[in-house]
This record gives C-alpha cells, structure tokens and sequence, in this order.
C-alpha cells in the first residue's frame, strides 16, 4: 500500500472501475474515449469506464487516446487531436497529475488490481514412499500459486484400477490443499497418480483467491513433471498373494515313520510369514500336519 492509503479496494478479472476526471469548467467531450492503465493493457471506455485487465499494483493512468465519431483508434496522443472543449469552444488542456502525484488516480484512491487467477504448481504427498494397503492414508497435497480461499468440498479423483477413488478435500484453504485418501478394498496402483488433470473438480463449492478470482483447477498431466506420480513412489496393493502350485523338494520314493519330506509351497508374489503356518496333508487313517519351517521375505 501507498503512504496515506486506510482500507485498500480490490478488484478481480472482470470487475469495473469508474474513473472520474474532473475539470476546473464544464467540458464537451467525445462519447468515447481509451484510457491505458499502468499494467501496460489498455481498454474502450464508456463514460470514461474501464474493465479490470491483467494485475497492477494500483491502477493510474498512462494516456488518453481519442476515438472519432467515424470509429477507430487514434494513434496519436492528446492534445494533438483536439477532444475536449468549453462551451465558448476553448480547448481543454488535457494534461493530468502525474502518476502517483496530488490529484492523480493513485494518490486520491487505494485501488488495487488482481486479475491473475490462481494456479495449480504441484501435487505430492507427504506420506513416504513405499506400498500401501487397505487402511492406510495417503495425504495428497495440491498447491496453488498463491493462497486460496475453499468453500463446499472439491474432489480430487485418483487412478487406482478397476475402481476410481475419489477424495474429498477438508480444511481451510492455503496454498496447499490437503486431500487425506483412505486405501480401500479393490483400490490397485503400481504408481499412484491422478486419472487426469482435470481429476481436480469444486463439486458444488469454490476455490478462490483473496479478490475473488476464480482458480484454474488444472492439474500437471499425469507422470509428467509437478504430478503426484512424478514427485512420489507409493503403491497401492489390495490383493493379497495366492498359491500358485505345491510340490516337494524331497526324491519321489517310499518313506518311513521318523523321515522328514520338504513341501514348497509357491506364491505369485513376496509374501512375510508370522506364527507357525500348518498344511494338512492327507496320509491314510490320520492326516498327517506338515509344519512351517522357512521362506518368509520370499516367494517359496
């Protein structure tokens, strides 16, 4: 803020701005004037009217350009091209306070321009690397370019197979989004990552920054640089491993009471035994009971 400003004004992406120039008599202008801004964007004006464009610190005056009745810009700076005049005719002197100066735009009003939405910079998670099952949390965090403002629950939908999970966000807006995702049965991934950048929807409510603007929800794409497969390595896995066959290492051939014979039993994937696992195995009048001995951390 200048010195001597109290309360700023705000004004976001397609708010409107009246500009009043007064003149120490009363002035007979052309109905349409340009009027550029400080922002380096110039706008049509009516009634000496200005839409908000791109971001400035404080909107001021550059220069005025006129419009003549038969329409289209003219180049040339006031003065030269006479638009402003008294009742006996006299021309207006059209030169104004310098920017910033007494009796300028920016020195009598505290207005300050935002027409830069908020964007989406990145998406990871602080829950570390590694797999994650049914039960487990993953927070996943989408951050903004500047602090936004969240209203209702907007929904990050994530790609975990057969079934989409589907987040909902809780908290108090930030430039980072918090979206806690709970592993849940049939959930599969061997990187977890969003379905698409458009996978960050409002569902009813709003993401906004402090003026006003409306965030863009778009999402790095998937596996691409700033995404959540990009930045992180967490895997979902909800299926448990199965038996994919049962044999023996001992030699085909008859055995006796008090001989030992080795059965492996094979997984389709790297499976940690606890406790003391049993197979049953049948063995005429009473089955006989084969007794874990060994394999935990493999797939045998």
């Amino acid at each position: 803020a200048q010195a001597g400003w109290t309360a700023a004004q705000y004004a976001k992406a397609g708010d409107q701005i009246t500009m009043n120039i007064v003149s120490n008599e009363a002035l007979m202008a052309s109905p349409v004037v340009w009027i550029g801004q400080n922002s380096g964007a110039g706008v049509f004006a009516d009634a000496n009217k200005a839409t908000v464009g791109q971001g400035a610190n404080a909107l001021n005056w550059v220069a005025v350009y006129n419009i003549p009745p038969a329409g289209g810009l003219q180049e040339e700076k006031l003065p030269h091209q006479i638009t402003f005049k008294d009742a006996a005719g006299n021309a207006a002197t059209l030169t104004l306070a310098s920017p910033g100066a007494s009796g300028s735009l920016g020195a009598n009003k505290a207005l300050v321009i935002d027409g830069v939405v908020p964007t989406v910079s990145n998406v990871t998670s602080t829950t570390s690397d590694g797999t994650l099952k049914i039960g487990d949390v993953a927070a996943i965090t989408v951050t903004f370019t500047e602090a936004v403002t969240v209203t209702g629950t907007p929904q990050l939908t994530l790609e975990t197979g057969v079934t989409d999970a589907v987040v909902n966000y809780r908290g108090v807006g930030g430039t980072d989004l918090t979206f806690n995702y709970i592993v849940a049965a049939g959930h599969n991934s061997s990187d977890l990552d969003y379905v698409s950048d458009n996978s960050l929807t409002l569902n009813g409510g709003s993401i906004k920054d402090f003026v006003g603007n409306n965030a863009n929800l778009a999402l790095p794409n998937p596996g691409a640089e700033g995404s959540l497969g990009f930045n992180k390595d967490i895997v979902i896995d909800n299926i448990g491993p199965s038996v994919t066959a049962v044999s023996s290492s001992t030699e085909d051939g008859a055995y006796k009471a008090g001989e030992v014979i080795v059965i492996t039993v094979s997984l389709n994937e790297t499976t940690i035994v606890t406790g003391t696992p049993k197979i049953t195995l049948e063995t005429g009048a009473t089955d006989g009971v084969g007794v874990y001995s060994s394999g935990s951390g493999s797939t045998v």
